[in-house]
């Protein structure tokens, strides 16, 4: 309507649209919020790194309260509780990200998870002391155990916040905490049935030895 206030004045002819310290690309112009292209990837891994550390801390406490009483350990059925971790974690990470191309930064981070869950397995398999109780061996770890498990968890929290910043969605998933888990115990796991047949082969050898 001529005259009218709110109708904004045309630009005279000649004048530039765009005067000097004008920004011709205001904030939210190109892409405003829910257009298509709007990173929405914050969002999601903040809610995605608040879900993993809760779930460390469940499995913290509860794993921690497993290594400081003594546990029946036998050959086989050790490898039960991480065969179990594996197999969930894989499902989830599956159903997360079946269709998922990895990048370079996706398998670094896999295999520098990888490799301190190993490290840190190996050393609780290590320290774990070993009794024989009425025919059955039992072991804990104790409190240097629960230490090393603290270790682990500071550097997968650590993984979680690296990976959002580095753009690996799959490093920071909750299926490969669990994968990670898993994999942490098979190595505990495999030091163990190594010490246990070795003191076991130590005994047929005291037993032959006092025939």
């Amino acid at each position: 309507m001529p005259g009218d206030p709110r109708t904004p004045a045309p630009n005279p002819p000649g004048a530039d649209p765009n005067p000097p310290g004008a920004d011709p690309n205001p904030p939210g112009a190109d892409n405003p919020p829910g257009a298509p292209g709007t990173s929405i990837r914050k969002p999601r891994m903040s809610v995605q790194i608040l879900t993993n550390t809760l779930l460390i801390a469940v499995l913290l406490v509860w794993i921690s309260t497993r290594q400081l009483s003594w546990r029946a350990v036998r050959v086989d059925s050790v490898w039960r509780f991480p065969a179990i971790l594996a197999i969930v974690g894989v499902v989830v990470t599956a159903s997360q990200y079946g269709s998922l191309v990895l990048a370079p930064i996706d398998v670094a981070a896999v295999l520098v998870e990888a490799a301190a869950a190993v490290a840190v397995g190996i050393a609780m398999g290590r320290i774990a002391m070993l009794r024989s109780t009425g025919g059955t061996v039992e072991t804990r770890t104790g409190w240097w155990g629960v230490a090393l498990w603290v270790v682990f968890i500071a550097v997968r929290v650590g993984m979680d916040v690296a990976a959002a910043r580095l753009g690996s969605d799959l490093a920071a998933s909750t299926g490969l905490i669990i994968v990670m888990i898993a994999v942490n115990r098979f190595a505990r796991a495999a030091v163990l049935v190594h010490r246990l047949r070795r003191d076991a082969a130590v005994e047929v050898e005291a037993a032959r030895s006092r025939v």
